[in-house]
């Protein structure tokens, strides 16, 4: 009896820690969103990532995209952490798909690797990613970025109804309710020549 109740606890827990796979851009274009975007909403439904990275006060995404498919690319991020610190991690990415709409993107500090999904994005304006991984012992991590090319925009952006209804694809969250960055005394000037 104690066998199948453990069994039916790891079936539960394995279920429990699948990841969405949320509809992407139609022709999408990866190069069209290479470069710095710095990311406005940051949010994680893993209490662990939340303690850690949902205090970012800045946050960039870069992307380097110099590589013919579906070979590796670069990417980095740079956020200004309460618990660490400034941190500045990158790595490599693929793409799992053709167009590059969903990428493999490495991620060091955990030795693990995300699915990250281009929900939506204008190109020039702002880009939505979901990412997940649930391969650790401390459950699924799922992360939402929202990134903007310009800061000055965010609250046309945010407010638009494309972007209410791609969040809604892949949050059960408010607006109000996701975690904003607030990029408030940051120092960009070194993070825009990182490649």
């Amino acid at each position: 009896m104690l066998y199948q109740v453990l069994i039916t606890l790891c079936l539960a827990w394995s279920a429990s820690a699948d990841c969405r796979v949320p509809p992407t851009v139609a022709n999408f274009n990866l190069k069209g969103i290479e470069g710095v975007w710095f990311i406005k909403i940051l949010d994680f439904t893993n209490l662990a990532d939340n303690v850690i990275y949902g205090a970012a006060s800045c946050a960039t995404l870069n992307l380097t995209i110099d590589s013919p498919q579906p070979e590796i690319n670069q990417w980095r991020i740079n956020m200004n952490l309460a618990v660490l610190l400034p941190l500045d991690v990158g790595a490599q990415f693929f793409r799992k798909t053709p167009s590059g709409d969903v990428l493999r993107l490495y991620f060091p500090i955990r030795d693990v690797f995300y699915d990250v999904y281009t929900v939506c994005t204008d190109y020039s304006t702002y880009v939505i990613h979901y990412a997940c991984e649930n391969t650790t012992v401390y459950g699924r991590s799922e992360i939402i970025f929202v990134s903007v090319k310009d800061l000055s925009q965010y609250e046309n952006v945010i407010n638009s109804s494309e972007v209410q209804r791609c969040l809604s694809l892949i949050s059960n969250k408010a607006v109000a309710e996701l975690n904003e960055v607030e990029h408030d005394n940051c120092s960009y000037n070194s993070l825009i020549s990182i490649s």
